[in-house]
């Protein structure tokens, strides 16, 4: 019985330091099990992310390459969520059968330094008015931009880029 008490006091402490956690790193190919293993991972993100208090996120990152994926699974209110509590790093590794729509808070975040979005088959609509004053790397691949615009924005709204890099994107026929 003693074990039992000390092993519910262990658990809630160790909840309460994942309610406050500033990396959370989401990897599928980690994720253990394989019966529902999307379903379940889907919703442990859910999970932490409901669970998480209001102290700032310095890396947030999800990363799964099952090509079935519907859109849906992957939600924007993950992302909204990381930009509200202030992520600096902020990393989407999927590889979606359906483009994302990305929320606009996502491109006028003022705390984002490090943006890296691999996204196969994703078209990238870059909403105006953009703003990102302290993005110093910017990391896109698999990413096709929807209009000449796109890219002219992003860029503008970057002004203290450092590093760029460009892998694997249809750019259409950006002039640089």
């Amino acid at each position: 019985m003693q074990d039992a008490g000390r092993t519910s006091i262990l658990s809630r402490n160790w909840s309460r330091i994942c309610d406050s956690l500033p990396n959370l790193i989401f990897d599928f190919s980690c994720f253990p099990g394989s019966e529902n293993k999307l379903d379940r991972f889907v919703a442990f993100i859910d999970q932490m992310v409901a669970r998480h208090d209001e102290s700032s996120i310095k890396t947030f990152k999800i990363k799964s390459w099952v090509e079935d994926e519907s859109p849906s699974r992957f939600k924007n209110a993950w992302i909204t969520f990381s930009v509200q509590r202030n992520v600096e790093n902020l990393s989407l590794m999927l590889h979606i059968a359906e483009p994302l729509m990305l929320p606009s808070c996502l491109f006028n975040s003022k705390s984002l330094k490090n943006l890296d979005l691999t996204l196969y088959h994703h078209i990238l609509k870059v909403p105006t008015p953009s703003n990102l004053p302290n993005l110093k790397e910017l990391s896109l691949t698999g990413v096709a931009l929807v209009d000449d615009d796109s890219l002219q924005i992003l860029f503008s709204s970057c002004p203290a880029l450092e590093t760029l890099s460009i892998d694997s994107s249809d750019l259409h026929h950006q002039q640089f």
